[in-house]
């Protein structure tokens, strides 16, 4: 005769028998000593993301030109300036910002490696928007790093074009002024 199929829960309720108290004074032992071994080693961490937009076209202003039209080579452009994010320099002025220094964080080569592995920077293909996100088990820090480090790269990177703005804000008022003095002539 063939052996009949043994249910392995028959099997296990078989040896216990009599070692109930056992099982649950392991399962208490164990359970507590593993929960709070999981409370230890498990932190909460905190991440903030920053955004900066890059467009491709620039408006026009009063006159289509080779500086308010679609840029060439967009793409590279703005995988280029999240490489510019990511550098050293731009990490190196973030962490000496007054807002960084104020957590009272240590800045030493290690703690400079630690605030790398915590920053990310990057975007979606094809996309305008470059996201910087920052993770920290204090969010006070997670906010301020990703703060620090847009503002660093904007400090460093971003006032190039704060001329050409003077510029055209110079041509706007002089033609202005022509259209002004020319009414005035008529």
């Amino acid at each position: 005769p063939a052996p009949a199929d043994v249910n392995p829960l028959t099997v296990v309720h078989r040896i216990m028998r009599g070692r109930y108290w056992l099982a649950i004074l392991l399962a208490v032992i164990l359970g507590g000593g593993l929960a709070y071994y999981g409370y230890r080693r498990g932190q909460v961490m905190y991440t903030s993301t920053a955004m900066v937009r890059f467009r491709a076209v620039m408006p026009t202003i009063l006159y289509h030109n080779d500086k308010n039209g679609m840029m060439p080579m967009f793409d590279s452009f703005v995988d280029s300036q999240v490489l510019l994010m990511r550098s050293q320099r731009v990490t190196d002025l973030a962490m000496q910002s007054d807002d960084w220094r104020a957590l009272h964080r240590p800045s030493t080569p290690e703690a400079a490696a630690d605030f790398v592995s915590s920053l990310n920077v990057w975007r979606d293909k094809g996309g305008e928007m470059v996201q910087v996100s920052f993770t920290d088990k204090d969010p006070n820090a997670s906010m301020v790093a990703a703060r620090a480090v847009v503002e660093a790269y904007r400090t460093i990177y971003g006032d190039s074009d704060f001329g050409d703005d003077v510029h055209r804000m110079q041509a706007l008022e002089e033609r202005k002024n022509g259209f002004a003095n020319e009414i005035k002539g008529y």
